[in-house]
């Protein structure tokens, strides 16, 4: 808190024009990229010194809580990333999300959340009085299910089974799952609970974000039944320069 009053309010907003050549500056995109290796690296080299290195408690709590600050910084930079439709993005969108268990996450986020925030439907949207354990209750579970529904949808209009790999959230969970049994058989059994609870911490932390962004801001319904257009006062917000500059 000290920090964000000595660091100060940042006012400036780039001019619209602007913003097309800061999101396309290589600069910007590939800082993001190399999130990728770096995150994996970091859970690799931590099952590798759970399996391998004389065992303690301590230790093993402390690589799994690091393991889950690094994954909430994959699972944020997911998130941006994300955001983009160029198969090069969305594929370091889908294993930056991929490796916490959160594959489904780009749909829901991008055409379920943007949709329906700060209304009761949006399961990511917490409610007026609802507290941080309550709210994950039915995040969690209801981003995933909310992402199905949007890819079978989908895949309906075109003639296609929801259990098929053009299926994003079946074929990011099968990659979890893939990659998961693959540390498993390398490491051992040992570095199961580091895989879950890092996991775990790293989708509530991205879950705390989600809470605060929206708390208790709802969207007014016009007279023909529709909600109003998303307005900047329907998501809390802080322009602190430290906050800003921060990864998540």
């Amino acid at each position: 808190m000290l920090i964000e009053v000595l660091g100060g309010e940042d006012t400036n907003n780039p001019p619209r024009e602007a913003i097309p050549g800061l999101r396309d500056d290589p600069f910007y995109r590939w800082s993001a990229y190399m999130g990728l290796p770096l995150v994996y690296l970091s859970w690799v080299v931590g099952a590798w010194f759970i399996a391998t290195q004389p065992f303690s408690w301590n230790g093993y709590i402390a690589i799994t809580v690091a393991a889950g600050l690094n994954g909430a910084g994959s699972l944020n930079a997911g998130h941006e990333i994300g955001h983009r439709r160029d198969k090069v993005s969305i594929n370091v969108a889908r294993f930056l999300l991929c490796l916490c268990g959160m594959g489904h996450f780009r749909v829901e986020h991008n055409m379920g959340h943007h949709v329906q925030v700060a209304t009761p439907e949006d399961s990511a949207t917490s409610m007026m009085g609802e507290n941080f354990y309550q709210f994950v209750l039915h995040e969690l579970p209801g981003g995933y299910v909310r992402a199905w529904g949007i890819e079978k949808a989908r895949l309906a209009r075109a003639g296609k089974s929801a259990f098929s790999l053009r299926n994003e959230v079946l074929l990011n969970t099968l990659i979890t799952l893939t990659m998961y049994s693959a540390m498993i058989a390398v490491f051992g059994l040992i570095i199961l609970p580091y895989l879950l609870i890092a996991a775990l911490l790293s989708n509530l932390m991205l879950s705390s974000a989600n809470y605060i962004e929206h708390y208790g801001l709802m969207r007014g319904k016009r007279d023909d039944g529709r909600y109003e257009r998303v307005q900047p006062h329907h998501s809390w917000n802080a322009n602190h320069v430290v906050s800003s500059a921060a990864p998540f």
